[in-house]
């Protein structure tokens, strides 16, 4: 009954009942207080008893929430910078020497020459891929040296006339036969041929022929080369 309580036993006293004797309250950010209405003799209510204490066992708890969201933030960033270390080692690195790698074999066009590899990863896997690819494009380039020289071969030392020609102007097969014909007599040259066509022609060797006209030495006249020509594009060149 006193007239002038505390601010906060007035606030508490309106919660405390004879039901609800007891009432914890945070007063602020660092305080709690515990109010007890105890009764008398007869049963009224009687005295408040109020009871306050730091919050320290908040505050132990706040700092160390704080702790351990800074202990994670640190965890995080030092599992951050690792995983980065380690993709730019294990990854990346590689990555780029292999793309290196077979950069420079591209332009020096070496199939011979292959690309590192290393660990037991699909990096790895894909350098054996690359390695593999590189032994089948050395075994076909050399299979295609080994054939051109052979052709080559068998060209110089042909006891027989061996030539091929290209056309000057492309060639519309649309056209009418005898415009074919005509068309292939006026733009027909000598590409390629072996010297015993240019002797047998009163050449001395293959290059004095290579670019000459067709016309030059066929004549389209003659029935022989104008049933050979005629035959030529029958059989669809």
């Amino acid at each position: 009954n006193a007239p002038h309580p505390p601010a906060d036993f007035r606030v508490a006293q309106g919660f405390l009942t004879r039901l609800e004797p007891t009432l914890i309250k945070r007063l602020d950010a660092a305080n709690i207080a515990g109010y007890q209405l105890i009764q008398g003799i007869d049963g009224q209510p009687a005295v408040i008893l109020g009871i306050r204490m730091p919050r320290s066992i908040h505050a132990e708890a706040t700092r160390t929430e704080i702790f351990l969201m800074g202990s994670a933030v640190v965890v995080g960033l030092v599992f951050g910078l690792v995983t980065v270390f380690l993709l730019e080692e294990q990854v990346l690195s590689r990555l780029i020497r292999l793309g290196k790698n077979v950069a420079e074999i591209g332009v020096r066009g070496d199939f011979s020459a292959r690309v590192a590899e290393s660990g037991h990863d699909e990096l790895s896997d894909l350098s054996h891929m690359i390695n593999r690819m590189l032994s089948d494009l050395e075994r076909v380039e050399t299979e295609t040296r080994n054939n051109e020289e052979r052709y080559r071969a068998y060209i110089t030392h042909s006891t027989e006339g061996i030539w091929r020609c290209e056309l000057q102007q492309p060639l519309s097969i649309s056209l009418p036969p005898e415009q074919q014909i005509e068309h292939l007599f006026r733009n027909l040259y000598f590409a390629e041929c072996n010297d015993t066509l240019a002797r047998l022609h009163g050449f001395a060797s293959a290059p004095q022929m290579e670019g000459l006209p067709l016309r030059d030495l066929f004549d389209i006249n003659q029935p022989k080369n104008l049933a050979l020509t005629q035959e030529f594009l029958r059989a669809g060149y």
